[in-house]
């Protein structure tokens, strides 16, 4: 893998958290990374800092005086000299060098000589550190980074240094359009639930051109490749994606996010399907089963839900439902299971058959998490299995569903103002949905803007919505009973 510039001891080199990459389609052969010289004409500091920002070394480090130096995830490179010296004092270091030199330049050539124990709060990982990085320079950039680092200036870079910094790749450098279109489609499956579909960031950082372009191909693709010791997977090393990959992936971080489809109330019915009608279901349970004790399990990666019954543990049935299967939903009478998966696709399942059948099934966004059913049966009118709602995190918005065949028909954004600083977000995501048993409401997490809607749906075509402000990046939740005993949103 192409490497990035750190030092000794788990100084890694990375900064962006890319979450959710994962196992896809075979990716078109990304085009190997030119190594270049060092220019003509750097002396002593300036080569030196022109070299940590060929390597993208500021991606992980802070390093005085190179500008755009400021990462967290491996040490501070500003006394590393001091540090060096230590681990020599103290036996801690089991390698060949003898010197502060020494132990520096080894660090850049053989990483794993010395793992430090330490990287600004976490502990530090081998192999994290590329071990051919020392391929990425020549002897006289390397020498200049190790006495830069055994003297390192005081003043904040040159006009010089940010002169010769490395200009990020334009597009046709970047990544063609086959690979483009691979990276899109793989960043959307599986990364922007984290980074956001426009790249702007959510619970992950942002990943839009003015991040990503300075940290370079090396640095990010080392991050998608070895993850950090901070939460970020390493997804390379796990076999999701292959080295080519990686690279790909952070070439197109490089790119302007490109603009996601809208989904009309037109394209969701053009998915929409009755496989059983409704007059023709069972009027009464045809198991001989206990189908009020089934278990409904999640086989996300199969796209289905398993069904098994809880007296005889038998596997009773597998369901075909949605990619990458999130959360199942029962109704209000126990009958139904609603299955919505990441692709957007809701399925609806049918417990009192002999076998558990798929009877309805629509697409109404390409990105959901959530769904729930209506609930209340009360004072204002019995809405039981009435309604369905999905919650999505592309296109924002939610979407009411016919609860007995599954047809939508009505659309609702949830692009709104964040509660604290109001400010417009263009893609709040829908998180949990619960349904009350109070009133005919349903209860909505909206993340980014940090909003809970209170949604009332007895005229479901004009929807009132109560908004409360709570908090940023809202998830999950707990209801409380008319008893006060607590009860888990899923």
């Amino acid at each position: 893998m192409k490497k990035i510039c750190t030092f000794g001891a788990g100084l890694l080199l990375l900064v962006l958290v890319l979450a959710g990459c994962a196992e896809t389609n075979a990716a078109p052969s990304a085009t190997p990374t030119t190594v270049q010289p060092a220019p003509a004409g750097l002396y002593g500091p300036e080569l030196a800092a022109q070299a940590f920002q060929k390597g993208g070394c500021g991606a992980c480090h802070i390093i005085p005086s190179v500008k755009g130096a400021v990462g967290t995830i491996g040490p501070d490179l500003t006394n590393i000299n001091q540090t060096a010296q230590a681990a020599l004092d103290k036996g801690e270091y089991h390698g060949s060098a003898k010197t502060v030199q020494e132990f520096l330049a080894e660090s850049i050539r053989q990483p794993d000589a010395y793992i430090a124990p330490d990287c600004n709060g976490a502990p530090c990982q081998k192999g994290l550190m590329p071990s051919t990085l020392a391929n990425l320079f020549n002897d006289e950039e390397i020498n200049a980074m190790v006495q830069f680092l055994m003297n390192p200036p005081k003043e904040e870079a040159s006009a010089s240094q940010e002169e010769n910094a490395p200009t990020p790749a334009t597009q046709t450098e970047l990544i063609n359009e086959e690979e483009f279109a691979w990276a899109k489609q793989v960043y959307f499956e599986r990364c922007a639930g984290c980074h956001g579909t426009l790249r702007k960031g959510a619970t992950g950082p942002a990943l839009t051109p003015d991040k990503t372009q300075p940290k370079g191909t090396l640095a990010l693709a080392s991050i998608i490749f070895n993850g950090t010791p901070r939460g970020m997977p390493d997804w390379g090393k796990q076999g999701f994606l292959t080295q080519q990959q990686t690279e790909i992936m952070a070439k197109f971080l490089q790119e302007e996010p490109p603009t996601p489809p809208e989904m009309s109330l037109e394209q969701m019915k053009a998915t929409w399907k009755v496989l059983v009608p409704p007059e023709k279901r069972p009027t009464s349970p045809q198991t001989r089963r206990d189908w009020e004790n089934y278990f409904i399990v999640t086989l996300r990666d199969a796209g289905q839900v398993a069904i098994i019954d809880g007296d005889t543990y038998e596997v009773v049935d597998r369901v075909d439902t949605g990619y990458a299967v999130h959360i199942t939903r029962m109704s209000a009478s126990g009958r139904y299971a609603y299955v919505i998966g990441r692709d957007g696709k809701l399925a609806m399942i049918d417990l009192w058959t002999e076998i558990p059948q798929k009877v309805a099934e629509v697409q109404v966004c390409y990105d959901a998490r959530s769904v729930e059913v209506s609930k209340y049966n009360g004072q204002e009118g019995d809405f039981t299995d009435k309604y369905a709602v999905v919650g999505c995190y592309w296109p924002p918005h939610f979407v009411i569903l016919d609860g007995q065949t599954l047809e939508p028909f009505k659309v609702v954004s949830t692009r709104s103002y964040t509660f604290d600083t109001e400010e417009y977000h263009p893609e709040p995501r829908v998180a949990s949905i619960v349904a009350s048993t109070y009133k005919p409401e349903w209860i909505i997490n909206v993340k980014e803007t940090g909003l809970i809607w209170l949604v009332n749906y007895a005229d479901p075509n004009n929807p009132t919505i109560k908004m409360i402000e709570a908090a940023r990046f809202l998830h999950d939740g707990d209801m409380l009973t008319s008893s006060g005993e607590t009860v888990n949103w899923p």
